[in-house]
Parts: structure tokens; sequence; C-alpha cells
């Protein structure tokens, strides 16, 4: 420094800014986690930092990036619970916060062509076949057969022709597929009756043996044996 014309000088010291704390600026992608799950044999998640983003703070004002390879970070486990995720750097620490949910159904919906859908008149109902695909809010899913769900096909009428609601319920959900009983269409011998000759004393028809092809207008068929005239 001058003063006067005269010269003088003294000594400063630079010193390199210590860290005084740490911050997330941006939480990893994900933080919301589905548990394990034996039925599905879904093993659960690991815990993924992709996205995560860490501010060094220093004491002169001054902030920087943390790489990610640079923090202390938890081990990579499956997630099975709730909890803080703890991460640190330079003797700091700084916190966020991840969700474990349960693996739970969340929608039901029957496989078509994979049940009976027309009845002929009288035929009662009949669930054989029957699948539905239970899917989990995981996204994963399993297909049940009719003995594991609950039907409900209390309105259905075999001797009525009508379309039908079937209800179907499992764990809460419900959902419904449609059967439809079909009108007689047409008819045909199937084969003829035993007596085809009669003499002219004989008034009486009979008709043991006849049987018919029914066909409905739902494209069921059928063959009978009785119930004509």
């Amino acid at each position: 420094i001058t003063y006067g014309k005269i010269i003088g000088t003294y000594n400063v010291t630079v010193a390199k800014p210590e860290i005084s704390g740490i911050v997330i600026s941006s939480t990893p992608y994900k933080t919301r986690y589905f548990k394990p799950f034996a039925k599905t044999n879904f093993e659960g998640e690991k815990l993924d930092f992709t996205g995560l983003s860490v501010v060094a703070q220093y004491n002169d004002g001054t902030t920087a990036v943390i790489p990610l390879d640079a923090l202390t970070l938890p081990n990579a486990a499956i997630v099975t619970q709730t909890q803080k995720i703890t991460v640190s750097y330079g003797g700091f620490t700084a916190d966020y916060l991840i969700e474990a949910f349960d693996v739970l159904p969340s929608k039901l919906e029957v496989i078509e062509d994979s049940y009976k859908k027309n009845y002929a008149l009288g035929d009662a109902f009949d669930p054989t076949g029957l699948q539905v695909k239970l899917t989990y809010n995981n996204g994963n899913f399993e297909l049940l057969g009719a003995d594991a769900l609950t039907l409900d096909s209390t309105g259905f009428d075999a001797n009525t022709a009508d379309t039908y609601s079937i209800k179907v319920k499992y764990a809460g959900l419900v959902t419904s597929f449609d059967v439809i009983v079909g009108s007689v269409k047409s008819i045909s011998i199937a084969t003829n009756p035993h007596k085809l000759t009669y003499y002219s004393s004989e008034k009486k028809l009979i008709t043991d043996g006849l049987s018919l092809n029914v066909t409905y207008d739902n494209g069921a068929t059928k063959v009978v044996s009785t119930g004509f005239t």
C-alpha cells in the first residue's frame, strides 16, 4: 500500500472455504416403493438414488453440487418400510423421506371368451372356464378361476330369453359380464321317432325316440327330446 509516496506492506492469508452444511436440492425421481409380496413372487424394489442432487454450502457463501459418487449413501437394499434416508458428506448430513406401500388388489377384468356367453332356454348358468385378471397396484397381475371368485347370478333365469349380468367379486372389488339366454329361431329333426307307421284306427301320435335340433337366436344349439307337441 502507499501513503504520501511511502510504500508499506503487510501479509494476508487466503483461506480455503470450509464446508458449513449440505442440503438436498432434488430428491431422487423415485421416492415411492412397493413392499415385497410373496403371492405374486414380487421381490420388492431396491432403493434408487437416480436423480438425487445434493449441494454443499461453504462459509464464504458459495455453493457447489456434490457428485453422487462422493456422497455416503445407504446400501441399495429392498425397501420394506416408510423411512428417512440420510446422506452425508464432509461430516454433515441431510435427509429425505421415502414411502413404502403394501401391494393390494386394484382391478378385476373378465377375460373375454373364457366363459359360456350364449345359453339355450333351460340351460343352467355354468361358470366353467371363467377366468378373471386380477391386477395389483404395483402392476403385477394373476389369473383367477371361478373357484376363487364369488359369483352372483341371482338374476339369471334360464327359462326366460334375455340378457343377464353376472357379478364377479373378489377382495372387495366388483366387475361383471353378460350372458344371453336365446329365443328359439329354428328346429330340425335330429332323430325320427321309433314309430313311423300307423293304422287308420290309431288316433294317438307316439313320439318316443323323437329328438329335435334347436337353434337359438344367440347362436346356441341344443338337442331336445322332450317339451315338444
